[in-house]
Formats: structure tokens, C-alpha cells, sequence
């Protein structure tokens, strides 16, 4: 299994901030396993992204047993007001709100 192909993958999700702690192995032959860390932008549904990824590594990978720690990544110390960047959605959301 191709592990940098996989971590490039689940970072690619406009959701995620990154991708740590990524493990993946077989239990047995011809059944992988993967665990992850997965931090995501503040607002985001993480339940949502983990079954997003889940799928994505099922139908991509074939890795049917996984392990995701999804969280919302922590603002940094200090301003955190203008320091922490929305995800892509959550910014069209807020936009969209203004509108109205």
C-alpha cells in the first residue's frame, strides 16, 4: 500500500487542516487496516468527514477497517478570532448568511 498516497488523499479533503499519527497495516492477508489522526476546521461536522474518509479509503484503497480520530483543530494561543482560517464551506456559509 502506497502510505503517502493514502495521508495525501484524506488531506485532500477541503475539510482537513492535516493529517498525523497515519498508520496502515495488514491483520491478515489482503485486509488492511489504517488509524489517523484528523484534525478539521473549526464548524466542521467531523462525524461527516470521518464517514466521508471512511468511504473514500473503502472505495479508493480497499481498507475497510479504520480507525479515525476526527476533531476540531485548536485555534492558536493568543488572537484567535483572526488567526484561525474557516474551512472553504463554512466561509460560503458565512457569506451567504451576510446576504440575508
Amino acid at each position: 500500500m502506497d502510505v503517502s498516497a493514502i495521508g495525501k488523499a484524506l488531506a485532500s479533503d477541503p475539510r482537513v487542516t492535516s493529517v498525523h499519527d497515519l498508520h496502515v497495516w495488514e491483520i491478515g492477508t489482503d485486509f488492511p487496516a489504517l488509524s489517523a489522526h484528523v484534525p478539521v476546521y473549526p464548524g466542521e461536522d467531523c462525524h461527516g468527514v470521518r464517514r466521508d474518509l471512511d468511504t473514500l479509503l473503502r472505495e479508493r484503497f480497499a481498507i475497510r477497517h479504520t480507525t479515525l480520530q476526527v476533531e476540531h483543530a485548536e485555534a492558536p494561543v493568543g488572537n484567535a478570532s483572526s488567526s484561525v482560517r474557516q474551512s472553504p464551506a463554512a466561509h460560503r456559509s458565512t457569506e451567504a448568511s451576510a446576504l440575508h
